[in-house]
């Protein structure tokens, strides 16, 4: 199992040994910005470090209150630094009052924010150029928190929300390409707003209830004439309106979600799609107890919007599906109620569960016998029976990649019968020898480091007969062997992620994750 992200604190803190000549440092206790912002005489306010840095240098900042609207680019990283007081574990503040925190902007870039607590009542951070933001605090009762202007930003690991749950706060605004992944979004109006023809990621936030602001409801995520990838998202109560709202743009720009193992409990309603010419893919997904919309709810008013739904559970919902002049597919799906239909509906029903066996074409499930879950009550719909539902799905292989909820593999032998299918519903059961369905989890023993060589040698295991990939800091995923051993190591903290595929071809979903040190020699 890898190390989940987590929001900054003491261990993000960057020490002076990760420094290069042209990186700066900023203190507001005991800095003066007419000193020349090295770690013996830092400068006091965070412009200041920020203009003395070099192109692509760093800018250091130790914990404390900084009122400041500042100004990011150049390739230069804004992090946290416990330079001055190591034993400080408190996020330095950058407190933008009326405006922003930290803009990067129009034609500029910048590389690293991290480890900070950010505020302002416009939005918190304005990426007019791109930046990786990662393991911030972003609490804001008035303004927004990241607004993405310009593609090819990364937002990761921070901490977006609402102290007081009031106002039309958004954590996100995705107004162009971006990946935003492993945040955490708690009593927002609105989790993240994509629109303007952007293509984005969202994988792995976890989203914790929304909250109405005058005549709208709020929200998870929207997206108006833009597409999204949703992925191993997690939304649960309490949460007013829809945990996922997809709309077609009146100019026509092409619209649509995929949809992979996300769960989603307790919101008023769970995705709702309108003239979205890309329509909604799912797999994997589950919709539980929504409290008074529709678990899906998908509409043609001028653009054909099909919904294509394959190993999805929908349980406990006020409606499960509600469609409007379009098409429906449901392969190997779980549904308790009657598809509710407008207009012209044509629906292709294949190896699923439902109310009924006989009927229209929309009325016609495979079988009908109720599901047994470990926990509906709760969300919990992992499957615990009955034989009907276990090795019942669609026999076909699913495509590469496909998962169950759990990022488990989809086909398992279930029932104990030696044979692989797929179950019916979002979760699939295995035997407890079917081993060709449990996932690798790697080990990644204490690295040996050699000051000296700036040299250190890791050992990692997982199943016997796996292979490995590793990623060292930005470094990308490359095969490699345990162990491994990373030479010219510069010295400061460093990151590896190792990640296995068994002799089975389940490959490790969240990645093992493990950080060391590299000291200068004493």
């Amino acid at each position: 199992m890898g190390l989940a992200a987590g929001v900054a604190t003491l261990a993000l803190l960057a020490g002076p040994s990760l420094a290069s000549a042209a990186d700066t440092y900023v203190d507001d206790d005991t800095g003066n910005d007419s000193d020349p912002c090295t770690q013996a005489q830092p400068c006091k306010t965070v412009q200041q470090g920020i203009d003395t840095a070099t192109a692509g240098a760093t800018v250091f900042v130790d914990p404390d209150t900084y009122n400041e609207n500042t100004v990011l680019s150049g390739g230069k990283s804004l992090r946290a630094s416990d330079f001055a007081l190591p034993t400080e574990t408190a996020l330095p503040i950058v407190e933008g009052g009326g405006g922003t925190g930290i803009t990067v902007p129009v034609g500029g870039s910048a590389g690293l924010i991290e480890g900070l607590s950010v505020h302002g009542n416009t939005q918190s951070i304005n990426l007019d150029g791109p930046a990786t933001v990662r393991g911030n605090e972003l609490p804001d009762s008035t303004g927004n928190g990241i607004a993405v202007i310009a593609p090819g930003s990364v937002i990761e690991g921070n901490k977006f929300n609402d102290p007081d749950a009031t106002g039309a706060q958004t954590g996100v605004i995705a107004s162009a390409d971006a990946q935003i992944l492993d945040n955490q979004f708690t009593s927002l109006h609105g989790g993240i707003a994509i629109n303007n023809s952007s293509v984005v990621t969202v994988r792995g936030n976890d989203f914790a209830g929304s909250h109405p602001f005058m005549s709208t409801s709020g929200g998870g995520i929207s997206v108006l004439g833009s597409r999204a990838t949703v992925v191993d998202n997690t939304f649960h109560s309490p949460g007013a309106g829809i945990s996922i709202a997809i709309t077609g743009s009146e100019s026509g720009n092409p619209t649509g979600i995929t949809m992979r193992r996300n769960t989603i409990t307790g919101y008023y309603g769970g995705v709702g799609m309108d003239d979205a010419s890309l329509g909604v893919d799912m797999s994997g997904d589950v919709i539980a107890n929504t409290t008074g919309g529709s678990a899906l709810q998908v509409r043609s008013f001028t653009v054909p919007t099909d919904l294509t739904a394959t190993n999805v559970s929908l349980v406990g919902n006020t409606t499960d599906i509600f469609v409007k002049d379009n098409q429906v597919t449901l392969d190997s799906v779980i549904v308790e109620d009657p598809i509710q239909i407008t207009g012209a509906v044509n629906c292709t029903i294949r190896f699923s569960r439902g109310p009924t066996t006989t009927g229209t074409p929309c009325q016609t499930f495979q079988t009908s016998v109720p599901p047994s879950f470990a926990n509906a009550g709760t969300g919990d719909l992992h499957l615990i029976g009955p034989a009907a539902l276990i090795d019942h799905g669609n026999p076909a292989a699913p495509a590469a990649g496909i998962l169950d909820v759990d990022g488990d593999p989809r086909v398992c032998d279930g029932d104990g019968d030696g044979a692989l299918r797929r179950d019916i519903g979002a979760d699939e059961i295995r035997t407890p020898a079917s081993d060709d369905c449990v996932v690798p989890d790697t080990r990644i023993r204490r690295p040996r480091v050699n000051r000296a060589r700036q040299r250190a040698r890791i050992r990692f295991s997982a199943d016997p007969g796996s292979t490995f990939e590793c990623k060292l800091d930005r470094r990308p995923f490359r095969s490699c062997r345990s162990p491994k051993v990373y030479r010219n190591l510069h010295f400061g903290r460093h990151r590896l992620k190792v990640r296995a595929t068994d002799s089975f071809g389940n490959e490790e979903l969240d990645p093992t994750v493990r950080r060391f040190r590299v000291r200068p020699p004493r």
